[in-house]
């Protein structure tokens, strides 16, 4: 696996982002079945939320859930969860809670499993919970913006990466707030 910030300790971004990622150890992953290098540089990051369902995946629901999104204990067992779902890793590159605290998915420059066709040219983010109604807080959003200038900083994303998301691949309050920056 590529190391996840060897590159970028220099970039002010970077500093940030090595602070608020959690590693694969730390959340507990299951080691991986297979990996693939990506082959150049991702042109786009692609972002989803987790969706309605997201605490469904360990047994919660409405308030339990919500309470559990803000605990760090408790993401970690949802992303576990989300591991386990039939793939031969976590699909996602990276995922970051309402807390700003960035998980290490499949981490920087490998392939994800998070969007047909476009997955060995893109980084795979996902961010955990239902941003359907209620939009991102302004932790989450400086964790994504501080990721995705780190990744351009150390070359793995292109200096003009898009943004791609749809109010359906990640919520329409998400989608709405990405629209207004």
């Amino acid at each position: 696996m590529v190391p996840c910030f060897s590159t970028r300790k220099t970039d002010p971004h970077c500093e940030g982002v090595q602070k608020a990622t959690i590693s694969r150890t730390e959340w507990g992953a299951a080691k991986a079945r297979q990996e693939q290098a990506m082959n150049g540089i991702a042109d786009q990051v692609i972002v989803y939320h987790t969706g309605p369902d997201t605490c469904h995946v360990i047994g919660l629901s409405g308030y339990n859930c919500r309470l559990c999104l803000l605990d760090e204990s408790c993401v970690k067992q949802i992303i576990s969860a989300i591991q386990h779902q039939g793939l031969d890793n976590i699909r996602y590159n990276f995922m970051i809670d309402q807390n700003g605290i960035i998980y290490e998915g499949r981490g920087w420059g490998i392939v994800g499993q998070h969007t047909n066709g476009q997955n060995d040219k893109s980084i795979g983010v996902a961010i955990i919970g239902d941003f359907t109604k209620s939009g991102p807080s302004e932790a989450l959003q400086t964790a994504m913006s501080d990721l995705v200038q780190c990744g351009e900083a150390g070359g793995t994303l292109a200096q003009d990466s898009n943004l791609v998301t749809s109010p359906s691949m990640s919520g329409k309050a998400f989608h709405d707030a990405v629209q207004r920056l």
